[in-house]
């Protein structure tokens, strides 16, 4: 083991962010735990149902925890403090376990894209050329990802000598192409969350809905606008890859990571949190295998405090806007997935639709209404009242 330099001072020795990264690491996966678990109880508990979404989420959760828990090791070890300061075990095994963490990292914040366009593509219904480039996107984006870590650990031959310095002689590049790499990959990374982000809201502006709903909706979809803020953030400290300083200089990057990605979870989670809201306001929640999720209010004689509001939107409940050519305009294609049939005020007049004003009165949609009639029949057989009750299908 090698010897520290007696020539740094004691003050510079004891500077560590390492519990700083520890606690700001920990903090934010326990509360991208928590939304997790919640979406989970939503879709597995509530809905009886997990979708490709879930799994895609269930991914990226593991892999923030597998890189909070090396980061955490490599902050044992040194990560944090200042690099000159270290012995050489330190030393390599705190830039081992930092590099090793950023892959699994990577993963947190890469896969999640994949679970926000599977969910969007149900929820919203795009066009088959917009879903494929959704997808063919996210993809793209991930390989640009991981081309990073790649480079990152061929900078040397042998590759070992990265992070073990009793290799003698070895061959290594400058780090500038890894640092110009990840700032070109995080940009395509930021923009892709900007535009799941965005997408949603020039979607939902077109819908007659209340300003409000529709105010919440574009939030609820777009809250990913907040991990491009953490990427652009997070580019501002990757020239620390190439610093003398690594252990050091890197303690920022590291947590900007893994915000990045606990962010973008939260983000993915948010949306399908509606019947995890009732359920904590005192509302009665029944699912229906057939049907979806279903809301009910408080009332005691058990009534549904939401059905007649959704018989009030049809497409909202059918999910369907079919146009004369038989292509839908909106369709969510589940009706598990709450957020777009959202329950009207009951001060709403009945035929108000979701569809915009020129669309609702074209002549190519058709809306039909269907009345069912209910007698009850006293012992005679013969009917005793009569009783009416309409609703609306599209």
């Amino acid at each position: 083991m090698a010897a520290q330099s007696p020539s740094l001072s004691a003050d510079y020795r004891a500077e560590d962010r390492g519990p700083l990264v520890t606690t700001v690491i920990c903090s934010v996966g326990g509360v991208m735990t928590l939304f997790v678990l919640a979406r989970l109880y939503v879709r597995g508990i509530l809905m009886r149902k997990l979708f490709a979404d879930d799994y895609f989420i269930i991914i990226s959760m593991i892999s923030s925890w597998v890189a909070i828990g090396m980061s955490v090791e490599g902050a044992k070890w040194g990560n944090g403090r200042h690099f000159d300061g270290l012995t050489l075990e330190e030393k390599s095994n705190a830039i081992l376990l930092v590099s090793a963490s950023f892959i699994p990292a990577i993963m947190s914040f890469a896969v999640p894209k994949f679970a926000v366009v599977a969910l969007l593509c149900r929820l919203l219904n795009p066009a088959r050329w917009h879903r494929i480039l959704l997808w063919c996107l996210s993809s793209l984006v991930l390989v640009i990802i991981i081309i990073g870590p790649l480079l990152h650990f061929t900078t040397c031959k042998p590759a070992r000598a990265l992070w073990d310095f009793t290799v003698k002689n070895p061959v290594c590049r400058a780090p500038d192409l890894i640092v110009k790499w990840s700032f070109f990959s995080a940009s395509c990374s930021a923009l892709m969350d900007l535009y799941l982000a965005v997408y949603p809201s020039t979607v939902l502006y077109s819908l007659q809905i209340t300003r409000l709903k529709k105010l919440a909706l574009c939030v609820a979809l777009g809250f990913g606008s907040a991990s491009t803020g953490v990427a652009i953030y997070k580019t501002t400290r990757l020239n620390s890859l190439a610093s003398p300083d690594v252990t050091f200089d890197t303690a920022d990057l590291v947590i900007w990571t893994i915000c990045e990605g606990s962010t973008l979870i939260i983000a993915a989670c948010i949306p399908v949190l509606q019947p995890l809201v009732d359920v904590l306001s005192g509302k009665r929640v029944q699912y229906d295998q057939s049907s979806g999720y279903k809301r009910y209010g408080g009332s005691s004689d058990g009534k549904s405090a939401s059905s007649s509001s959704h018989r009030h939107n049809p497409e909202l409940e059918s999910g369907t806007a079919t146009t004369h050519s038989g292509r839908s305009r909106l369709r969510p294609q589940n009706p598990d997935d709450d957020l777009l049939r959202t329950v009207e005020d009951k001060a709403v007049d009945s035929q108000e639709s979701i569809l915009p004003e020129k669309t609702r009165h074209a002549d190519n949609i058709t809306r039909t209404d269907e009345v069912k009639v209910e007698y009850d029949h006293d012992t005679t057989g013969m009917p005793k009242k009569g009783q009416w009750r309409g609703f609306q299908n599209l």
